[in-house]
């Protein structure tokens, strides 16, 4: 789907900083450095994220320089203690764990933090209505609120019914349209249509950058049901960590199936986390858990829903839960 590949890193923050603030223990030993990794546009972005930090000393340690990383290799040495932020550039919709080093003539302090990239924003709500009488079928559908100097193009595709559209877009030869306008939400389609035959169709938002995002699969004739569900025992969110909330779950979808799990969070029983925060939209099938560090706090208690989607557009909402930080 992307036409380069680049570093990937993981975290949420929307206009706000988080911090997981991870406490380094010593044998006892007096800690001097107090390092605070937060990620100021976490999600936000495409193709990269912001990370800033705050060092607090009382100088007994002499600096040595810091080193931004990953689990398995060195992105960054930096050796000036005035130093606090860096841009990472990233791949979209990818989510990784980084790392801060703070390296002494005595010590290494650490501190982590999750960040990701967003994937581009598809279209919405797409409907499509055939129309038998005039051999022609309606399509429309909500624009995407991709950022206007991003936006590129939209792609029209479409198949047969016993076609697999949405595991083969790119090698299907079933593009019938190109529309260089993001504010277009409508499209007639009669091309070369079969009598009789129903179609399956796919609107593709298309960056500069050559980074895709496609909708739902929808078509002319009835949608198969594939009734999407959450399985609410295997869903929860964590109550003890320091300044995060660890979400787990698990549905009943398979690869073919599946299309975004979104995370949304409220701050009181009272609200419906719909109509709160959506923390994350992940597009990753084989992801099954997230880390909350969004202004989480200490002993807050937070309330969740997760909303699963298939590739028909069908949707299953979880039951609340509730998870909390460590106090």
């Amino acid at each position: 789907m992307y036409k380069y590949l680049i570093l990937i890193i993981l975290f949420y923050a929307c206009e706000n900083t988080t911090s997981p603030a991870i406490p380094p223990i010593y044998d006892d030993e007096t800690v001097i450095y107090n390092v605070n990794l937060k990620s100021i546009n976490s999600g936000e972005n495409i193709d990269y994220v912001t990370i800033n930090w705050a060092i607090y000393t009382n100088e007994s340690e002499d600096f040595i320089s810091y080193t931004i990383r990953n689990e398995n290799q060195t992105i960054l040495e930096i050796d000036t203690i005035t130093t606090n932020s860096y841009d990472i550039q990233l791949a979209p919709e990818t989510f990784y764990n980084l790392y801060l080093d703070v390296h002494t003539n005595t010590y290494t302090y650490t501190d982590s933090i999750q960040i990701f990239t967003r994937s581009v924003h598809p279209i919405n709500n797409l409907t499509i209505v055939a129309d038998a009488n005039s051999w022609f079928t309606s399509l429309n559908w909500s624009a995407s609120e991709e950022i206007e100097s991003n936006f590129n193009y939209y792609n029209i595709y479409r198949a047969l019914e016993n076609h697999d559209i949405f595991n083969d877009l790119n090698n299907c030869n079933c593009l019938i349209d190109t529309i260089q306008n993001q504010s277009i939400v409508s499209y007639v389609d009669s091309i070369n249509l079969d009598w009789g035959s129903g179609y399956y169709y796919i609107i593709e938002t298309v960056t500069n950058q050559e980074n895709t995002r496609e909708s739902h699969i929808k078509s002319n004739i009835l949608n198969p049901s594939y009734h999407p569900e959450i399985n609410n025992e295997n869903t929860y969110a964590s109550n003890s960590e320091y300044n995060k909330v660890i979400i787990n779950w698990s549905h009943n979808l398979d690869q073919n199936e599946f299309y975004v799990l979104e995370i949304w969070r409220s701050n009181s029983e009272n609200i419906n986390p719909f109509d709160s925060i959506q923390l994350v939209a992940i597009t990753d099938y084989n992801k099954n858990n997230f880390e909350d560090y969004y202004e989480i706090g200490d002993g807050m208690i937070w309330y969740y829903k997760l909303k699963l989607i298939d590739r028909y557009g069908n949707v299953k909402e979880s039951s609340t839960f509730t998870g909390s930080s460590h106090p």
